[in-house]
């Protein structure tokens, strides 16, 4: 279960990255606070990997 949201959380990044990358092209600056908040769940969702698997290492 871990490696899929690994997984989920990779293709989560890359697809931010790919319509961050897009919407700087255009200069569009009107979804700034939606993107600022969606990479806020991503990196939570990272950090919530990370904190799971140390614990599962210590128990």
């Amino acid at each position: 279960m871990l490696i899929e949201k690994l997984i989920f959380n990779m293709l989560a990044f890359s697809l931010f990255i790919i319509i961050f990358a897009k919407l700087i092209k255009r200069n569009d600056t009107t979804y700034v606070i939606i993107l600022g908040i969606e990479a806020l769940g991503i990196a939570v969702n990272f950090i919530e990997i990370i904190i799971r698997s140390n614990i599962r290492n210590i128990l």
